[in-house]
């Protein structure tokens, strides 16, 4: 109670901040007339957030709608939107509670399989990495299609374009980075927010104004380590456009079309190395194979317009004064409230090698293996 009233008296009344809801939308719409911009980066770019009361169906269903009218307007074209959620850690957790006795073998073996799986972009790759799976443990695999739709998380079957983004850590980073604002009042949470957004986006905004190449920095580095990869790849030429590339496998280029026959083009974006290896042999700059999202141009785009103060001078006198609106009812659960989301089992998770026996999945005080002499 007595930390409550603390927080009443510095920040004031959450059930009075709803008040202000009336007025402080009103303010917004004042101060930060509708903008439109577009993401042009790898970073978290801020497009929408919501504040509700629990995740129901119907809530997620007012959301998404809400964004879709924000992102299409009345635009008579569809874009292709991407949505990335931490499936992957439901998707592990349900395949060790259904296979109790599996537990530890899923943890080793099959769960870098199915970390494998997650990645792999071709027919070959993914019939031999879902036969090793099978071989490993035929419960996981079949548990694996049965329940886990792979099409929403496998490269290889995944019809969409998430630019090579496999998990939701994303979501996890804004969710630490309010994590200051996340106890405050209803009002003052969503101008907290706004707060940090409007900062971040004018520190992004003067130092993008210092970058000097056609991509943004990190994908400047990516394409110039995949440009020093590819040199050393043999290559023949079909046709204008149309090259073989000879790698682990022969691999068929057609810069036409922005394909290659690894698929990594596609999933990812930016040229692979035996894309690389053909836009080389043409006089054509490679940097021009690379989707636009990726250039400092569309970056810039993205953060032209900025999110401008919202001052509140006038906020007692309109706070309620033609409709008082009251805190949803909600039940609160037993003990105390989580305040860290639960994070995702994020694909990028380090393997445990042991410096003892070189085997993955424990270290050298837990080594049990025979070393010959």
């Amino acid at each position: 109670m007595g930390k409550e009233v603390a927080e009443g008296i510095l920040h004031g009344s959450n059930i009075a901040s709803y008040d202000l809801l009336i007025w402080y939308a009103s303010k917004v719409s004042e101060t930060n007339p509708g903008a439109t911009v577009k993401d042009g980066i790898e970073g978290l770019f801020h497009l929408a957030f919501a504040i509700v009361d629990n995740e129901t169906n119907d809530n997620w269903t007012w959301f998404i709608s809400t964004l879709g009218d924000a992102i299409y307007g009345e635009d008579d074209y569809h874009k292709i939107i991407t949505f990335i959620s931490d499936r992957s850690k439901g998707l592990v957790n349900a395949i060790a509670k259904a296979n109790g006795h599996l537990r530890k073998g899923l943890k080793d073996e099959c769960w870098s399989l199915i970390v494998k799986i997650a990645y792999v972009c071709t027919s070959s790759e993914y019939d031999a990495t879902v036969g090793a799976l099978s071989a490993a443990s035929i419960q996981t695999h079949n548990w694996l299609f049965q329940k886990s739709d792979m099409m929403y998380w496998c490269n290889y079957l995944f019809r969409g374009q998430r630019w090579g983004k496999m998990y939701s850590n994303v979501a996890e980073s804004f969710n630490a980075w309010i994590k200051e604002a996340q106890h405050l009042p209803f009002c003052n949470m969503v101008d907290a927010i706004r707060f940090k957004m409007m900062n971040l986006m004018y520190k992004r905004r003067e130092n993008c104004m210092k970058w000097e190449t056609h991509l943004c920095p990190e994908i400047y580095k990516k394409i110039e380590k995949t440009i020093e990869e590819s040199r050393y790849l043999v290559i023949g030429r079909s046709d204008g456009d149309i090259f073989e590339v000879e790698d682990k496998q022969v691999n068929y280029v057609d810069l036409r079309n922005r394909t290659c026959s690894c698929c990594r083009w596609e999933v990812y974006g930016l040229p692979c190395n035996h894309a690389c290896c053909a836009i080389l042999q043409t006089d054509v700059n490679i940097h021009r194979f690379v989707e636009g999202y990726h250039t400092v141009a569309l970056y810039k785009e993205a953060y032209e317009s900025p999110i401008f103060p919202v001052p509140d001078h006038d906020k007692l006198m309109d706070a309620g004064r033609h409709l008082r609106i009251r805190p949803p009812i909600s039940k609160r659960r037993p003990r105390r409230p989580r305040k860290r989301r639960i994070e995702s089992q994020a694909f990028g998770v380090r393997d445990l090698h042991c410096s003892r026996c070189h085997e993955v999945g424990h270290n050298r005080a837990t080594c049990n293996e025979v070393i010959a002499d």
